[in-house]
């Protein structure tokens, strides 16, 4: 397995690790003071899994400061309330781990938004940010409403559609054309429907792949039954093993809604 494609790999553990919500381990406070914090908040809606197995995600907010820290597993702390559809979190602090991950980078937090959330208030100190939140099946829309240390990096963010998974392919530059060859694939399949997102919005799938010569724009597609990703699986492993060559730098990822994966490098 090469370098560029084992880094599709690590996305979905990614995931994983970072669905540990609001668990800070081995961490000491880098200030006793629980008055606030000094540095500015960006978040964004994320969707998670409670474990790497399959299952149906949850939407969790995730919390990043503007300020980089020498470590990149710096931790925030807040607390949190659901009062009638009001999330109130409060900016405690900054900590600091035991075990420094050296390289430097921001603190940040997972929080779970509650699917009926209606307002997110941030207190820090005696400052307060506030946003009104729509939470549906297909999206998550927040609009500001008070604005001081915090924003939103996406107004819209779409979730996992059920029954959809997303075809992610990087390629060399001199095999581009492994990417058209397995969409077709796909596409010629009737099992499988191209699915669209419609409108503005953050997508949770990759967009593209990584770390390749080329990386290719992600494809969508929807299916009926459950037993229909295996056999986009099937046909991934029968392409990978006709046509991707171990260690090319070439990848094919499929990532189902419910926290299923294929990679083509697994097929080797």
């Amino acid at each position: 397995m090469s370098d560029k494609t084992v880094k599709l790999k690590n996305m979905k553990r990614l995931l994983f690790a970072f669905s540990m919500l609001l668990i800070v381990v081995g961490c000491r406070p880098e200030s006793e003071d629980s008055s606030g914090i000094t540095t500015d908040i960006e978040f964004m809606p994320v969707e998670l899994y409670e474990s790497e197995a399959q299952g149906t995600p949850f939407t969790a907010l995730r919390l990043v400061t503007t300020h980089n820290y020498p470590c990149s597993n710096y931790s925030i702390v807040t607390s949190q309330q659901n009062v009638n559809e009001e999330l109130i979190i409060r900016f405690k602090r900054i900590d600091a781990p035991e075990n420094c991950v050296t390289t430097p980078g921001p603190a940040q937090l997972y929080v779970v938004l509650p699917e009926n959330t209606t307002k997110i208030t941030f207190k820090n100190a005696q400052v307060t940010d506030t946003y009104h939140v729509s939470v549906t099946a297909q999206k998550v829309v927040i609009t500001p409403e008070v604005v001081n240390f915090t924003e939103s990096l996406y107004t819209t963010t779409f979730r996992y559609p059920q029954n959809t998974f997303a075809y992610v392919c990087g390629t060399t530059s001199e095999d581009t054309a492994l990417y058209d060859a397995f969409l077709n694939e796909l596409l010629s399949n009737a099992a499988f429907t191209e699915y669209t997102f419609e409108g503005e919005g953050r997508i949770p799938y990759a967009e593209t792949s990584s770390g390749h010569q080329v990386d290719h724009p992600s494809r969508y597609f929807k299916y009926t039954n459950a037993s229909d990703f295996n056999t986009a699986g099937q046909l991934l492993e029968d392409f990978t093993q006709q046509h991707i060559t171990p260690n090319s730098g070439n990848g094919i990822w499929l990532q189902s809604w419910d926290n299923r994966n294929y990679m083509s490098w697994e097929f080797h």
